[in-house]
């Protein structure tokens, strides 16, 4: 029995970008541009209905004509992986003496970016205008999928931010008597 074609919309290709779309994230926004194809609706229509630019809507589509449901879901990106550390951000941010928490002072030591330091704050929600407070953010997600945050300590003066990496959490220990 010959295959059928990468683009062919069955039942259950059908009803798994339902659940895409319905689910949203990346993946519900080519789920959405692939079913308002599959009506026949135009790459400009399509566009100005979901917000994108025609360009996008052309890329996803062609890479469903191309390779159907696995041409939706992220390639592996090229280059080099990201290699910092954005728990060192944070703690330096939360620990840096009076006033030196700005972007660039926190960037200095480990060789990053003023720019790169600033846009981990605003995922950590570390401001200068907001207290120093860090709120553990949930888009883009956290770097690695068995990050997670063992424990926070915070007051007037200081603020600890403590995480965890490994495969699964340890059970806490009981405390000594």
């Amino acid at each position: 029995m010959p295959e059928p074609r990468a683009d062919t919309m069955t039942p259950q290709t059908g009803a798994t970008l339902r659940d895409w779309a319905a689910n949203g994230g990346a993946l519900a926004l080519r789920a959405r541009i692939v079913l308002l194809t599959a009506e026949g609706r135009r790459d400009a229509e399509i566009a100005r209905r979901l917000g994108v630019s025609r360009q996008t809507v052309g890329t996803w589509r062609h890479r469903w004509h191309s390779d159907g449901l696995a041409g939706l879901r992220q390639r592996p990106r090229t280059g080099r992986p990201v290699t910092v550390d954005e728990a060192e951000v944070v703690t330096r941010t939360l620990l840096a003496p009076g006033g030196s928490a700005a972007s660039r002072a926190v960037a200095r030591e480990p060789g990053l970016s003023h720019a790169t330091v600033a846009a981990i704050r605003r995922r950590w929600n570390l401001t200068p205008d907001q207290p120093l407070v860090p709120r553990v953010p949930t888009r883009p997600p956290l770097p690695g999928t068995d990050v997670w945050v063992m424990g926070l300590y915070a007051d007037a003066d200081r603020a600890v931010l403590l995480v965890g990496q490994g495969r699964t959490p340890a059970a806490p220990r009981p405390l000594p008597r």
